[in-house]
């Protein structure tokens, strides 16, 4: 590295990041803790994600590093039974002090014989990585601080080499003959960049997901430029070119070897992407391992970036992670935090309207040993969102609440292992007024999607109706007066039952509300081969085909996948699409005059009252259907 920085006076800086991450995989894969048969130890460097770096100014050096780290441990319990999980750190930064740093601890596939494992790592694996963490910034100043300053009275300028003056070559003089070679003859400096990221999947699957066209289409949103087959010297071009290569080693479904470059980079300069996918079948999860040699120099974080949006998060996006019900998240007051943060924020950004989705606060997962006692504290906080709806003048659904009640009958097909047994659980969804917190809506699930049957009870409440809102919208008379926008409420499997939609459309609703948990992996593996989007393709059609069908505008909120609002005329309004694990919020406007447009063209509102118009020849399908 070439210094030109006399009496090291100016800032001079220098990114470690990957010398970092080495040297904590070697620190820390080296720790280890027993306690009589209980043993654990650090196993690997999950991820690392933030900035290391070395500066010096006016010759002082010092480090700045700001990283979330990601630690897989693995041990066994005093009866022998393999334990592996990780360990997070939300920030380990050259600002904390030894005690300061904080520990998220968790075990894959999470199980009460499993905690002894958790302790150890809490009480001696913990205290060991403390101790590592603060010896990480003299290891950077000792082994990065020669490179960025000058020894004491050195002055490198004096050893720069002039620069050559060329002389003036006349226009109409012939180029030099070296300039053609330019491009062959270019030296690239490069670098290595590596990534790994855990996905709820297998690794023939996640194998598939690059070599298959229709799979590769599916995630970067078309379809490959150029793909000559998934074997040793087939040649690809995907992102409409932005991406191309070759494959240079295929192992399937294990691994896989290719060519690969950017467009932006120097002509025909490509770098060696190796992928590796690691299986772990007791926690279902594969590792993909990912390692790039000879990438350009001052491209690493691009190429990471785009590694990560493009490909990382659209594969999650397209393809989903199924839930490990015992991985999921049943902290109900936590889980409430998240869903009040998000109401206040819809609030100050002046929406009338917060939608969150089915089973928030408890996540579905049924054969959770806390899942009961977590539904039946979940409908204590609706009292907690008629607050909110008080204090923010704002309307409310708060997804769904799985109410708790002593058990009348036993579901059809119940499970004689279900958590649920001895309960009645009953999936609700509420409407609460802005401004007054008054429930104007209540509505208990009927059509149960069959996962939900062994534990759930469908409603059998009479014909679906709708109900006035504090939302307004104006007359179809055009002299500006308005009226109440009246709404009603679904839930997630609802939305393949035009009926229900009619019933609602028949009692005057404008606005139907669907929360929903649809996962884009619910389909099982038979119909994501004919489709590997047939999921979000379902409920996107089906809440548009439900929109325009009935003259009405259809809120779809759901937890991981696909969420939108739909419309007649616009169709599909404000859609999100993200993996299983992530959160956003959305703030759609839609306007209500369309609704008459649509009226004008498809006269729905006409055959209201007629015979058969969501009456009760439809409920009686409806109900005959929650029956089978």
């Amino acid at each position: 590295m070439v210094l030109h920085n006399p009496n090291n006076w100016h800032w001079v800086n220098k990114d470690a990041s990957a010398w970092a991450k080495q040297w904590l995989e070697d620190s820390l894969t080296k720790l280890e803790a027993k306690d009589g048969e209980v043993t654990a130890k650090i196993s690997k460097i999950v991820s690392m994600d933030g900035d290391v770096d070395v500066a010096q100014r006016k010759g002082k050096v010092i480090t700045i590093f700001d990283v979330k780290l990601t630690l897989e441990y693995s041990g066994s319990t005093a009866e022998g039974d393999e334990v592996s999980g990780t360990i997070t750190v939300p920030e380990l930064s050259h600002e904390l002090t030894e005690d300061e740093f904080v520990f998220d601890i968790d075990i894959y596939s999470d199980a009460k014989e499993k905690q002894p494992v958790k302790d150890l790592v809490r009480s001696k694996l913990v205290p060991q990585l403390r101790s590592e963490f603060v010896k990480l910034a003299p290891a950077l100043v000792a082994e990065h601080g020669k490179d960025i300053q000058h020894a004491p009275g050195d002055n490198p300028s004096a050893r720069i080499t002039p620069a050559r003056t060329l002389p003036h070559t006349p226009a109409s003089a012939k180029p030099a003959s070296s300039t053609s070679q330019t491009n062959k003859d270019t030296v690239v400096n490069t670098a290595t960049v590596t990534d790994n990221e855990e996905f709820r999947t297998t690794a023939a699957e996640l194998y598939q997901t690059f070599t298959d066209p229709q799979r590769l289409a599916a995630f970067t949103r078309a379809p490959p430029k150029v793909f000559e087959g998934a074997k040793v010297g087939g040649k690809f071009e995907l992102f409409g070119g932005n991406v191309s290569g070759e494959y240079l080693e295929l192992k399937e479904p294990t691994k896989i070897v290719q060519s690969w470059r950017l467009n932006q980079w120097p002509a025909g300069h490509f770098s060696k992407l190796q992928i590796e996918f690691d299986q772990n079948d007791v926690d279902s999860v594969t590792v993909m391992r990912v390692e790039w040699s000879g990438v350009p120099v001052g491209q690493e974080e691009v190429t990471k970036r785009n590694w990560l949006e493009y490909y990382v998060r659209s594969i999650k996006q397209t393809f989903g992670s199924p839930p490990d019900p015992h991985k999921q998240d049943v902290a109900v007051a936590a889980n409430f935090a998240r869903a009040e943060a998000f109401i206040r924020d819809a609030a100050a950004q002046g929406a009338h309207l917060a939608v969150l989705p089915e089973y928030h606060l408890t996540s579905w997962c049924p054969d959770h040993p806390d899942f009961v006692s977590a539904s039946a504290l979940s409908a204590t906080y609706l009292a907690r969102y008629q607050a909110l709806a008080r204090e923010l003048d704002i309307n409310i659904v708060p997804g769904t609440i799985c109410e708790v009640h002593p058990a009348t009958g036993t579901p059809p097909a119940a499970s004689p292992s279900a958590s649920t047994t001895g309960v009645e659980m009953r999936n609700m969804a509420y409407w609460i007024a802005a401004g007054t917190g008054s429930l104007l809506g209540a509505y208990q699930k009927k059509n149960l999607w069959h996962p939900e049957r062994p534990f759930l009870t469908a409603g059998t409440q009479p014909p679906h109706t709708a109900f006035d809102t504090p939302l307004t919208t104006t007359t179809d008379e055009g002299d500006g007066a308005e009226r109440p926008i009246r709404a009603g409420l679904l839930i997630c499997w609802d939305l393949a039952f035009p009926e229900a939609f009619r019933a609602l459309v028949a009692d005057g609703a404008d606005l139907v509300v669907v929360p929903a948990w649809w996962r884009l992996t619910d389909a099982d593996a038979a119909a994501r081969a004919l489709n590997p989007l047939c999921e979000r393709l379902f409920v996107e059609s089906a809440a548009v085909a439900r929109a325009f069908e009935n003259t009405c505008a259809v809120v779809f909120c759901n937890a991981g996948g696909a969420s939108h609002v739909a419309a007649p005329i616009v169709g599909p309004v404000g859609g999100v699409v993200l993996p299983a694990d992530d959160e956003v919020m959305a703030v759609v406007e839609v306007d209500f005059a369309v609704l008459r447009v649509a009226e004008a063209n498809y006269k729905v509102y006409m055959r209201r009252g007629m015979e058969g118009f969501g009456g009760d020849l439809l409920c009686l399908v409806s109900s005959l259907l929650d029956k089978l």
